[in-house]
């Protein structure tokens, strides 16, 4: 999955993802 990666910029995928958390 791609948690690995967002959990280091979570403030950053977050934004773009809207708090969707897929």
């Amino acid at each position: 999955m791609l948690w690995d990666r967002k959990v280091s910029q979570p403030n950053r995928w977050i934004a773009s993802f809207g708090v969707g958390g897929r």
